[in-house]
């Protein structure tokens, strides 16, 4: 995905249940996901991980926004954006 080469960005690609398919990103910003359990095949559903943006946009069917400073102390630097798509 050229449109975020360089930009320490990720894009998370999940199914209705919260399972990642697929992410996207730079290399460093894909091992500090795999550091946190966000490769492919990982469940991010609230009744598994809690309170997350992929989980809560899924079940409010609609985009939300989390900051890593609330959810992820160990990644302040987090902006965690969440949109479904139909």
């Amino acid at each position: 995905m050229r449109a975020i080469r360089g930009k320490g960005l990720l894009i998370t690609f999940t199914n209705a249940k919260a399972r990642v398919i697929r992410t996207c990103g730079d290399l460093g910003v894909l091992e500090q996901a795999d550091k946190l359990n966000f490769g492919p095949g990982a469940n991010w559903a609230e009744e598994c991980v809690g309170t997350n943006a992929i989980g809560t946009a899924l079940k409010q069917a609609a985009p939300c926004r989390f900051s890593g400073r609330a959810f992820l102390p160990e990644s302040p630097q987090l902006e965690l954006y969440r949109r479904p798509y139909h």
